[in-house]
């Protein structure tokens, strides 16, 4: 039986309650309740955190380690020296160290960074005497590193020290004549030879952990201001009562868990992405693009202090002219990169569920251009905040990937509904069908049934899918409106059942005496009538 659309007049089979055009329900059209729907997305803020995911991932990147050096190393030719560094540096930054990287200028001689005061020169080559001999002057045979000690492999720890004690003995030490200090200049590294090989590299087990590592600081970042916005809005929007906090607090740390680990995946397989080929040339293309930005951004006056703030704000040093360029290029481009894999990772739900037919193609491409757009709009909103130090970059982020995301929304929204509002549309008709078939007798009635259904959660994302996927052959709605009401048809029972009850048989006598008197009265209005006839 076809039927039409009451607001489009499109042709609907007879299963079809929403109109595939315009998304309007037609019973909800003939009872005149197609009222706008308005979702109450209580995972909405996962987005907002999203869109700073990417620059904390970038800073990160940036900041702690020396990717692009990892295959053009002076030992070796995977870089693994740089590698080493960065390996042995993040350990002591996790052990509570004070760390000053300040030395990865590369200046002849520098230290590679200093701890606790102590300035480190790192050396990592293929054998133990190699990696001391790194640390001589080749033309004097002089040790080239004073007040510095040598980090080597933690695996050739000790031939490093039996080689420092010759060398000692041989006066090429200056400073130093007891061949016992060759344990104090020499300085055992956290990592082996091999492993700093393999953190140079993607796809193996050390390299995963070396990235792991790193991220913890987004992942603890992202963490920290998930928890903040989402305890916030549960507090502001869904608590009614102080008793709530408990249950706000838990759903918050939750969220916050959720978002720690999007940010930590999606910091691995970037740094993971930037050791490959193919990530080596997308980061190349990203950087033409970015330079071309900033090149162009630091002609004027303003912009030329807005990225001179941006790079103090990431680097906590002061940098200007080209190197300011310079760090604000890779910051991009490397934060591009980073957003690119932040789509993907928040997108694998998304897909899973299209695969097993829970929700329509153009929902999933609407998702992402909502996800993408709200994280591109982070970072600028991260580049204009950087002004005001790491608040404002944090600030800015939210705000602009908040507005961005909303407003593609309401574009997508008004091109076509998305799978959870017209879904919601046929849970209303449900309601509609159980509200008469348990005859509820007024609004405060009705009002316990739809507080009933809320408190137990019974309408959650995945009941969505659920009826999606249910009805998805032939676009059966009928189907889905009858799973929505046998889902929902518990709750209406159990607010019926608190109605009040009438004993018959307890009452007899006093429901006889009430048809007596009834009956009395009918002969007096019966007599009275009589008489009024003959007058």
């Amino acid at each position: 039986m076809i039927h039409y659309c009451y607001n489009c007049g499109a042709e609907l089979n007879e299963n079809q309650l929403n109109c595939p055009k315009c998304g309007h329900c037609c019973i909800l059209d003939e009872l005149n309740l197609n009222q706008k729907f308005e979702e109450s997305n209580k995972d909405g803020s996962n987005e907002v955190v999203n869109t700073v995911n990417g620059v904390l991932t970038a800073q990160q990147i940036e900041k702690n380690t020396q990717w692009t050096k990892y295959r053009t190393g002076p030992c070796g030719r995977s870089g693994h020296g740089f590698a080493a560094e960065d390996a042995n540096a993040l350990n002591d930054v996790l052990q509570g160290k004070d760390v000053d990287l300040s030395g990865r200028d590369n200046s002849k001689y520098g230290p590679d960074r200093i701890v606790d005061g102590q300035k480190i020169q790192t050396k990592y080559c293929k054998t133990a005497q190699a990696s001391v001999n790194a640390g001589f002057d080749p033309n004097t045979g002089m040790y080239a590193y004073e007040d510095q000690i040598l980090e080597v492999p933690s695996d050739q720890y000790d031939d490093c020290v039996q080689y420092m004690r010759d060398k000692i003995a041989e006066g090429k030490v200056p400073g130093h004549t007891d061949p016992n200090d060759a344990s104090k200049i020499i300085k055992k590294g956290d990592v082996t030879y091999l492993q700093a090989k393999n953190i140079a590299k993607a796809g193996n087990i050390d390299s995963l952990l070396f990235d792991a590592k790193t991220q913890t600081i987004t992942a603890l970042s992202a963490f920290g201001i998930s928890f903040a916005i989402n305890l916030g809005m549960l507090i502001l929007f869904h608590s009614k009562n102080k008793d709530d906090i408990k249950t706000s607090m838990k759903s918050a740390f939750l969220i916050g868990l959720e978002n720690g680990t999007i940010a930590m995946s999606s910091g691995i397989l970037t740094s993971q992405l930037l050791r490959t080929q193919f990530g080596r040339n997308f980061a190349a293309a990203m950087q033409w693009g970015a330079k071309e930005s900033v090149d162009y951004v630091y002609q004027f006056d303003a912009g030329k202090e807005l990225i001179h703030k941006l790079v103090k704000t990431l680097f906590n040093r002061n940098f200007y002219g080209g190197a300011a360029k310079n760090a604000a290029t890779k910051f991009l481009r490397t934060n591009v990169i980073g957003n690119v894999v932040l789509v993907v990772v928040v997108s694998v739900p998304d897909a899973y569920h299209c695969l097993r037919n829970e929700m329509s193609v153009p929902q999933f491409v609407e998702n992402m251009v909502v996800s993408g757009t709200s994280i591109a709009a982070g970072t600028l909103g991260a580049f204009l905040g950087s002004a005001l130090g790491p608040a404002g970059m944090i600030g800015g982020g939210l705000a602009c990937g908040v507005g961005f995301a909303w407003t593609s929304k309401r574009i997508a929204r008004y091109i076509r509904k998305d799978d959870t509002e017209k879904m919601y549309q046929l849970i209303r008709v449900a309601l509609l069908w159980l509200s008469h078939d348990y005859m509820i007798q007024n609004e405060e009635e009705f009002n316990k049934c739809i507080n009933a259904i809320t408190n137990e959660g019974a309408i959650d994302s995945s009941f969505i899918r659920a009826m999606y996927s249910i009805g998805k052959d032939g676009d059966n709605d009928l189907l889905r409106v009858q799973i929505a009401y046998e889902k929902l048809e518990y709750f209406f029972g159990a607010v019926i059942r608190q109605r009040k009850t009438v004993c018959l048989l307890k009452n007899q006598k006093l429901l006889l005496d009430c048809i007596n008197e009834l009956g009395e009265e009918l002969k007096k209005t019966e007599n009275n009538l009589k008489e009024m006839d003959l007058d």
